[in-house]
């Protein structure tokens, strides 16, 4: 939005986007297959300016095509019944996304690209009643758009690692527990924001840390009703490019409930947050005087049907 007292800037933009992509999964033994993908892709951008007085600025304004080609490629081993180990690698290149808003035709707007090299597990145990997922990963990204001011835009690197863990598990036929726990090593590569040197800091909202735990009983009391609960943690944070604005840590729970009235119709109940826990969710680097808060406590009921 435009200051007070000034006239916005009206600035249509067309997105038109075209795909063609490929798969193929090959057998070279029993045990081992190998997973292959291919993508084209055709962006086209057509941005118009406006200045505050509806006159149009074609100095600012633009049209760009992209056809960018991607692909992936991965194995997976059946180590044995149980066991699965995997590794892939893979590209993309992604449209500038909601930055493209505050983009003029002198600024350097190319596609983004990364790439990935992922390394896993998949098992199954106690007779297929529990699964679990161990992955390692390294991603890397290049010419990501950053907000500079609030019309401005530059380009910069950003690269991560880490590892992630993801299992569930039935004790009963009635019981289910599911859980997963993730750390990231996100850093910048080389960037300065406004004049500052931020190259290897920790790009903002980004935490090192995070889990969830969840759990489900059906058929509570012998009625048609399913009770379960969830814990969501979060780590701190830092909300600005400088690394020196830290949001603190936080974990919420959450209830739900669901009861069939029929095999056709049913209805949920969720207490998101429950503890009313106030916590700050998210942080504009341009705003260092202002943080987005979570929601507090809040209560949802939802009725679904089969017909």
């Amino acid at each position: 939005l435009a200051p007070p007292g000034q006239v916005e800037r009206v600035s249509p933009t067309k997105w038109e986007v075209a795909a063609l992509f490929a798969e193929d999964a090959l057998d070279i033994t029993p045990a081992l297959k190998l997973v292959t993908g291919l993508r084209y892709e055709s962006f086209k951008l057509d941005r118009k300016n406006f200045g505050p007085d509806g006159s149009f600025q074609a100095s600012s304004s633009f049209k760009r095509t992209w056809h960018p080609i991607n692909g992936r490629v991965g194995a997976i081993y059946q180590a044995t019944p149980d066991i699965s180990p995997y590794i892939q690698y893979s590209t993309g290149q992604d449209p500038v996304g909601s930055n493209i808003l505050l983009v003029n035709a002198g600024e350097n707007f190319d596609l983004s690209r990364s790439s990935q090299v992922e390394v896993g597990v998949k098992a199954s145990f106690d007779n297929k009643r529990g699964n679990v997922t161990m992955a390692v990963y390294s991603i890397k990204r290049k010419n990501v758009l950053m907000q500079t001011s609030p019309d401005t835009v530059v380009s910069a690197d950003q690269k991560s690692k880490g590892i992630e863990l993801a299992a569930d598990y039935k004790p009963t036929r009635s019981w289910q527990i599911n859980g997963n726990v993730a750390y990231t090593d996100a850093r910048y590569g080389m960037f300065f924001y406004n004049g500052s040197d931020v190259s290897g800091n920790r790009p903002a909202n980004i935490p090192k840390w995070t889990a969830n735990v969840s759990s489900n009983v059906s058929g509570v009391g012998g009625l048609p009703l399913d009770l379960g609960a969830g814990v969501r943690y979060v780590a701190d944070r830092y909300g600005d490019n400088a690394n020196m604005l830290t949001l603190n840590k936080y974990t919420l729970l959450d209830l739900h409930g669901t009861y069939a009235i029929s095999s056709a119709l049913r209805v949920t109940g969720r207490m998101n947050n429950a503890l009313n826990k106030a916590y700050a969710q998210w942080a504009d680097v341009n705003y260092p005087t202002q943080v987005q808060l979570g929601s507090p406590v809040s209560y949802e009921i939802s009725i679904s049907a089969k017909f």
